[in-house]
């Protein structure tokens, strides 16, 4: 499932659904329309990013794009994500300080990684022991005495039978933290914060593909100094302290500990901590729909458990000289506000709708329509409107801007994948629904 779109998102894939037929109605609007994908856009990161679709790393302002085909069009997404910095260092060298290992016979980067990259890996494998002991490599890291949100990342692959997997962040006397236990199907076969002072917030698993996954590990930290990313290899029934014969092995790539309360792609480090750029857009409409039309734009929570993330947003504005009108749809941690904009020379209007509702659903494709009609402007989620704004002020001549985040390069932004399509007319609610379904399907083929 690697090569599909749903395997991008983060989590468990989703089920398969077939590419629309062409007698759909959806399929059959969209081949009625002038339907533009807007690629022209003000596009910024600072910085090069990993790709978590093809393993390839992006270049600065090179957007990273997933492609699909429905209803006979091509549609691309874009990848956006928040400004981070991964403090673990030498994250894809686990043979390197201050990565310590202990009980563990070989470190050695000799295996093929999610990707298909020979010798990228490092294959972990347990000492023959004369008593249980536990099979690690660890890197420490020193932080405020206070509790802190944490997330701890890595790839990996069992290789050995009667083998498991521990992701495990804790104090350095090992006696409190928050741990994952995955099998070879990387099923999590236990997650839990444990000793005194630690909160989990989340543990979940992306099946990269090939028998590779991702685990994702966050918490909240006790108020101790230091906190660790650790590794670890068990035995058939989840124990990390085993008498081991050499037997066990465990392929590691990527890892990565931030800061955070959720997850990232990965940022490659080595001696010292590295960021990537925030990345946001603002698409110039190159489709000009005149007074009425649609702008439509797809969504997808990327990698974390929550579906969104604190004050991702996703905004549609129109712009007659100084005035704004638009749609403004922004989350804020497990809530949902869609605000309806207004902004002219004379005062700032604004009306709320949805205060408290959760619109998105891990792993489920969100396409958001802005409508312009007539005398208002409409935003759909999913199909179903679930906002209007009166006009304030005319004419408004046409959309002219969609983005991500709050402006462009904001360190908010949205995160996941967003494209842009424009139509040369308004749409009816049934016909929104129905390219709605159309979209959302084909993107999972």
């Amino acid at each position: 499932m690697r090569g599909g779109l749903s395997s991008a998102l983060g989590g468990s894939a989703g089920p398969t659904v077939n590419a629309p037929r062409r007698g759909m109605l959806g399929a059959r609007i969209l081949s009625q329309l002038s339907f533009v994908n807007d690629l022209t856009t003000t596009y910024v990161r600072g910085s090069s990013a990993f790709h978590p679709v093809t393993g390839a790393t992006a270049g600065t302002n090179v957007r990273r794009r997933r492609t699909w085909r429905a209803a006979g069009r091509d549609f691309s997404v874009d990848l956006n994500e928040q400004n981070r910095t991964n403090i673990a260092l030498y994250g894809n060298a686990l043979g390197t300080a201050p990565w310590t290992v202990a009980n563990l016979s070989a470190v050695t980067q000799t295996e093929i990684d999610a990707y298909g990259n020979a010798n990228t890996a490092w294959k972990l494998t347990d000492t023959t022991d004369g008593s249980p002991t536990p099979h690690v490599v660890y890197q420490y890291f020193a932080k405020a005495t206070t509790s802190l949100p944490y997330t701890a990342q890595c790839e990996f692959k069992v290789l050995t039978a009667n083998t498991r997997f521990k992701l495990q962040m804790d104090i350095v006397a090992a006696v409190a933290g928050v741990r994952m236990i995955m099998d070879d199907a990387g099923t999590i076969l236990a997650q839990e914060a444990f000793g005194a002072g630690w909160t989990l917030t989340k543990a979940m698993v992306t099946d990269l593909g090939g028998g590779w996954f991702r685990a994702i590990l966050s918490g909240t930290s006790d108020t101790n100094n230091n906190v660790r990313h650790r590794p670890t290899i068990c035995d058939q029934t989840s124990n990390e302290t085993y008498t081991g014969a050499s037997n066990r092995s465990v392929a590691v790539a990527r890892c990565q500990m931030e800061q955070a309360v959720h997850g990232s792609t990965y940022i490659a480090t080595t001696s010292a901590s590295a960021g990537r750029a925030v990345e946001g857009g603002a698409w110039d409409l190159a489709h000009t729909i005149g007074d009425v039309g649609t702008v439509i734009g797809f969504g997808v929570p990327f990698m974390w458990e929550d579906g969104f993330a604190a004050a991702s947003s996703f905004y549609v504005l129109c712009r007659s000289g100084a005035d704004v009108h638009g749609i403004y749809s922004v989350s804020n941690g497990a809530t949902r506000t869609v605000q309806a904009l207004s902004k002219d020379a004379a005062a700032t209007r604004t009306a709320q709708y949805l205060a408290g509702v959760a619109l998105y659903t891990r792993d489920v494709p969100a396409v958001q329509v802005a409508r312009r009609s007539a005398g208002s402007i409409d935003l759909f989620h999913n199909g179903a409107q679930v906002a209007t704004a009166a006009l304030v002020s005319s004419p408004w001549t046409s959309f002219n801007t969609l983005g991500v985040g709050s402006t462009p390069a904001a360190t908010s932004p949205y995160h996941g994948w967003v494209g842009v399509w424009t139509t040369d007319r308004a749409l009816s609610d049934a016909e929104v629904a129905a390219v709605t379904a159309t979209l959302r399907s084909g993107a999972w083929v």
